[in-house]
């Protein structure tokens, strides 16, 4: 397995592959969760939707904007820690600007917030990411950009236990 450039991220407990089509991001998604939450069973069910959200929307931004090429697939790492799960978005896409993920010291503009009707349409993406996961990073090496998100699960595992019959 590859080792990932992010500091406190161990070696990923498996990966997958997935082809740059946006009818492909669902069975990626599904493909992915299957892998990850085969050892992470503290998850309650709110915290997987939120994590698979996420996921769903970072493969649907590299395939809508990141220019990747279509010869090359997408890598998922998964991997976790305790009660805490990850998944890191590995692309050849073209550099993502840091103000996306929030990463840059210039603060993007803010919305409106007096009326509804004055809200951009689309480029909300990175703000439901951002909303449905505890880290969020972003680096770039070697012409591949690398995304992981991360979500700890501390208050499921009392339901997880609860439902599998643990005290």
């Amino acid at each position: 397995m590859v080792a990932l450039p992010f500091e406190g991220i161990d070696p990923p407990d498996g990966r997958v592959t997935f082809d740059v089509d946006v009818a492909g991001i669902s069975g990626a998604v599904e493909r992915t969760m299957a892998l990850l939450f085969q050892s992470v069973r503290c998850a309650g069910e709110d915290d997987r939707d939120s994590f698979r959200l996420a996921l769903t929307e970072a493969l649907n931004n590299v395939v809508e904007h990141s220019r990747h090429p279509e010869s090359e697939p997408v890598f998922i790492h998964v991997g976790h820690s305790g009660r805490s799960a990850w998944a890191c978005v590995e692309d050849a896409g073209v550099v993502l600007p840091p103000h996306l993920l929030g990463l840059s010291t210039i603060a993007p503009k803010e919305p409106p917030t007096d009326t509804l009707e004055l809200l951009p349409e689309g480029g909300w993406g990175w703000t439901l990411i951002r909303a449905s996961v505890h880290r969020l990073d972003h680096t770039r090496r070697a012409g591949r950009n690398f995304t992981l998100l991360m979500r700890h699960f501390d208050g499921a595992a009392k339901a997880a236990d609860r439902s599998s019959g643990a005290a």
